[in-house]
Order: C-alpha cells, then structure tokens, then sequence
C-alpha cells in the first residue's frame, strides 16, 4: 500500500458518485493483462496500478466478469487462448482495491437500523439488527478504541475491506452469504451487511438448544464445514481462523462458515499474520506458533488442523484445552505436541480422522476434500 494513501484509506470507502461505476473505459491493454493472468501468467502492473478515475471502472468491470456467467464467458471466449481461473480474479480485485483505497461501487448498501443498541458482540465487532428488501440482516461494525494509534486504525479500515471484498466473492451453502457495506447509519465507521442468523454461532445453538443437537446432527454439521473449507480450498483462499465460533446455523440448521477476517490467498507472502490473529492459539496448528518462525502464514494445510481439534470442540461442546485458561500456556503446549483430550462421546472413526488432522507433520495431514468426502460415507 503506498504510503500517501495511509492517512485516507477510511475515506475512500465512502461511495463514489454513479458517474464512477461505469465499466467504460477499459482499455485493451488492461483486458490483455488480464486474460493473461486468468490464464496462469504472472500479474501485470497495468492491472493493480491504476488511479483515479480508472480504478472504479476497473474494479466494477472485474466484479461483473465474477459474478455474471454470461459475461465471464463471453470475456474468456474473447480473450483468452488457455483455460482461464477464475479464482485468480479474486485475487486482482483484492489488490487492486488495497493498492488504490476503493471498493467496487455495487457493495454499497443502504440498510434501514431497527435497533441503534448493538444486538451481540464480540472482542473486535458490535452486531446491530438492520432491514434490507424486507429481510433481517446483521450489520458487523468494528470496533475502534480510544487509545488506537491512527496506523491501527488505518490497519483495521485496509482489514475491514479486505475482508469485506474476498467474502463478497465467496458463494457456497456451507459459507454464509455476504450482502455488502453499509455506511449511511454510521458515518465513517462502515459496516458489513449479513444474513442475519437467529441461531447464532453453533456453540451458541449447542447451548440454548441442546435436545436438538445430536451426535448425527454435529456429525452433518462437521461435513457442511468440511464442504465449505474445501469451496474456499479450490477458491484459494485459506480460512485462517476455523473454530465454533465461526460457523452460523441458519433456521433450516445448515452450518455456515464465516468471519474472513484472517483469511488469506494461499500462497501470498505479503500480509502480515501474527499481529492479527486475536488470541485463537487453541484452534492454531503448531507451525503458526512456533516462535522460531516469525513469518508462519495460515495455509490450507493449518486449515486442516484447526479442523480436527473443531471436531473436539463440537463433540464436547467446550473450548479445546478447557483444562486450562491461560491461553499462552496453550499456546505452548501446542507446539510441544500436546493435543485436545479426545470427548468421551467421540467414537474411533471419528477420533482417528481428528488425530490425523492435527498431525504435526504438515505433509501427513490429508486434504480437507479427502476429509470431507471421508465424512460424506458416514453422515
């Protein structure tokens, strides 16, 4: 991110004028930069260094070749001479809009507030109830404290949309849908628009409704996680933060998966992790913690791991390492080999494929596709 955009980073998610999110103007080069890319070349400067007047046609050009069939067709059919990925377009619209400051105009929304008093919350966000096409949603506002440095607050707002456009992008049953961005009722502090999910997360729904959570049940709920992380996998985006607090149950008790706010592109190298992973240590694989590697990123294959001890945890409906609260502890522990006790009511199909999940040597994990086609034969 260059440095003279830090200090407006927040302001430039207000919505630009109509007049902006024209996709006019999209010149050859660029369209030939990026069918070059889609097609496994390496990425082009032409496509992440616009300014200006460029960037939101550019960004809304990319966003209706993602969302729209038809167009994404038309475009490869037109453009490109090899298979095109169109999971590599996320990526470019993703960096595009870090390097420039701008969200693609058609995220913004305008929810009607039902209730100004935060509904639910969280160490990082506050839960407000909204309206949207007579619907319920949730609108997720960060938080910003007091004794916050102005570069903490401009690393939230660049984490905020971040996250904001990679979750936008992500359209499966098992990941819960994403709306947009509000920034009408809370002027300069944006807000994701939701689903809003009366259930909660699963350890909220495990707690409030425990006759109607059965061993079959988390059992189903385990392969729709399992199904979701493997949608993200082929996506290349690596979740980065799998715990029960993370997955939704929707009215109809399907399991959702959410909150992308860790969630990186496997393979990029230039996002910093330690500094924003907000104490999770007990879902975290050992190579995240391992002090003798600073630059440890999420990867699919911690992906994984944090999988298996969720499988601890929906089983006993408890944080793993419930033994202890000291989370650095843990975090310890983690790293010397230590592992979640296995819930009593765990049977050895199940306990095994958990243990397999969290071996420490990466390589000897199996993929979450394996796993979640393991769990297709016994739900």
């Amino acid at each position: 991110m260059p440095n003279n955009s830090n200090r407006s980073f927040l302001g430039r998610l207000i919505p630009k004028s109509d007049k902006d999110s024209s996709s006019d103007g999209i010149s050859t080069h660029f369209t030939e930069a990026l069918a070059r890319y889609l097609e496994g070349g390496k990425e082009d400067t032409k496509l992440i260094n616009l300014r200006g007047s460029e960037v939101q046609p550019a960004l809304q050009y990319m966003q209706r070749l993602y969302d729209e069939d038809r167009r994404w067709e038309t475009f490869t059919n037109k453009h490109c001479k090899a298979p095109a990925k169109k999971s590599r377009l996320v990526h470019v619209i993703v960096k595009l809009s870090q390097q420039s400051g701008e969200l693609p105009q058609s995220l913004y929304l305008r929810v009607n507030l039902t209730n100004r008093d935060a509904e639910r919350g969280g160490g990082f966000a506050d839960i407000f109830r909204g309206r949207l096409r007579n619907h319920d949603v949730a609108l997720k506002r960060l938080r910003y404290f007091c004794n916050m440095t102005s570069e903490e607050r401009q690393q939230n707002s660049m984490d905020f949309a971040r996250e904001a456009l990679l979750w936008r992008q992500m359209k499966h049953e098992n990941v819960l849908e994403f709306h947009g961005i509000d920034m009408v009722q809370f002027p300069s502090m944006p807000c994701m628009v939701l689903p809003w999910v009366e259930h909660g997360n699963i350890r909220h729904y495990m707690k409030n409704a425990p006759s109607e959570c059965s061993v079959a049940q988390r059992n189903k709920w385990l392969s729709q996680t399992a199904n979701g992380l493997t949608y993200l996998h082929e996506q290349n985006v690596v979740h980065g933060d799998v715990r029960g607090a993370n997955i939704m149950i929707s009215l109809d008790k399907i399991a959702k998966l959410a909150d992308f706010g860790l969630s990186v592109f496997a393979g990029e190298r230039s996002r910093s992790f330690h500094s924003q992973r907000g104490g999770v240590e007990r879902w975290m694989a050992p190579e995240l913690l391992d002090p003798d590697l600073p630059s440890s990123r999420p990867t699919k294959m911690s992906d994984v791991y944090s999988f298996g001890v969720l499988c601890c945890e929906i089983y006993s409906a408890s944080d793993p390492y419930w033994e202890t609260d000291n989370d650095k502890h843990v975090g310890k522990m983690i790293v010397a080999g230590v592992r979640p006790t296995i819930p009593s009511n765990m049977d050895n199909w199940f306990s095994a494929l958990a243990t397999e999940c969290w071996n420490a040597e990466i390589n000897k994990r199996p993929t979450i596709s394996d796993v979640a086609a393991r769990l297709s034969t016994v739900i």
